[in-house]
């Protein structure tokens, strides 16, 4: 049991890490919450590429 919760701690880590990226990469370019912003994280998370956060450049 123990084992399961930490793939799951683990997992849920390292998305979140990944978002917190794209996000920043979205950041840089576009104002927070504006559509362009919104559009650019919803293309990051339809098509993540592990170890390129910079799709949304």
């Amino acid at each position: 049991m123990k084992k399961y919760l930490l793939l799951y701690l683990l997992a849920g880590t390292t998305f979140l890490a990944s978002m917190q990226t794209y996000a920043m990469a979205c950041s840089a370019v576009f104002t927070p919450d504006s559509p362009e912003w919104n559009a650019c994280m919803s293309v990051c998370k339809v098509i993540p590429i592990p170890g390129v956060p910079t799709l949304c450049l």
